[in-house]
């Protein structure tokens, strides 16, 4: 059984693609960006960025979440590291 609040998302199947690519900009400081997958027991699995006031691509392979099967994903998170307010901006999210 899949725990809320992930229930009601059925897993993707990305595995044709190697990893995702996005820009982002905002607070700098580290994020976590995490990926959730079925296959994983809905653990996320991490990855740190450093993020800055400036817009910057991001590209994250699948390969360096380690444990991730890309045929079950069901979610993709990014999160600062450090308590309190924050503001980012993320644009242009894709597979590559």
């Amino acid at each position: 059984m899949i725990p809320a609040p992930f229930a009601y998302h059925r897993p993707a199947d990305l595995s044709a693609a190697d990893g995702i690519l996005f820009w982002a900009r905002g607070d700098a400081g580290t994020y976590g960006a995490m990926m959730f997958s079925a296959s994983s027991g809905m653990m996320p699995l991490m990855q740190f960025i450093e993020i800055g006031a400036e817009w910057q691509e991001y590209r994250l392979s699948f390969a360096d979440f380690q444990g991730l099967d890309a045929a079950t994903i069901q979610a993709f998170l990014l999160t600062p590291t450090s308590p309190g307010p924050f503001e980012f901006d993320i644009d242009e999210v894709a597979l590559y």
